[in-house]
């Protein structure tokens, strides 16, 4: 708390660390549910914990927005302690494939932490990754690169995955992926 030059626990600080605290658990539960994802319940389950989330850290927002500037350094903290989490909760899947409705050539991808492996037209490649982030509409996506080709996907949210060139604007191949089977 020195860090912050917080002189007296207030009510506010009590209770936006007991936000942060609860914020971060939260983010244990739909971490835990990421190899699950292929199944319905798990992805609901995954999704619901996430927005749980958001309305804790919109909550904690409200309390802190005409308050004293230490506040919003505490609040500061909060957030990052609370997004930094997310975001390093990189997704673990099994191998996944393309349904029906594919746009490209279908591909096989399996997602495994900092790495996505991909089978696509018969080659093999590994891709790193690369960066999360939320969209304006609150959707969580997350890509993976190698020198030639991105992934990008919103899972856990939905099932969207989309391969393109590095650098291009287009997409060689996407479609919704369901486990394989």
């Amino acid at each position: 708390m020195i860090l912050y030059d917080v002189k007296k626990m207030t009510d506010e600080i009590f209770l936006l660390t007991k936000l942060g605290a609860k914020c971060v658990s939260r983010v244990n539960d739909p971490v835990k549910l990421i190899g699950k994802l292929a199944d319905p319940k798990a992805a609901q389950g995954a999704l619901k914990t996430c927005q749980e989330i958001d309305r804790l850290e919109s909550y904690a927002v409200s309390l802190v927005i005409f308050r004293p500037f230490h506040m919003l350094r505490y609040l500061f903290l909060l957030m990052l302690s609370c997004s930094i989490s997310s975001v390093n909760a990189q997704l673990t899947t099994g191998w996944l494939q393309c349904g029906d409705a594919v746009m490209g050539a279908p591909f096989r991808v399996r997602f495994s932490n900092q790495n996505a492996e991909l089978v696509f037209k018969g080659d093999s490649y590994t891709l790193i990754f690369n960066r999360a982030w939320r969209s304006q509409d609150g959707e969580s996506w997350t890509d993976y690169h190698n020198d030639a080709l991105v992934i990008t996907t919103n899972i856990p949210s939905d099932s969207y995955v989309s391969l393109g060139k590095k650098g291009s604007m287009h997409s060689m191949a996407t479609c919704d992926v369901h486990a394989v089977q």
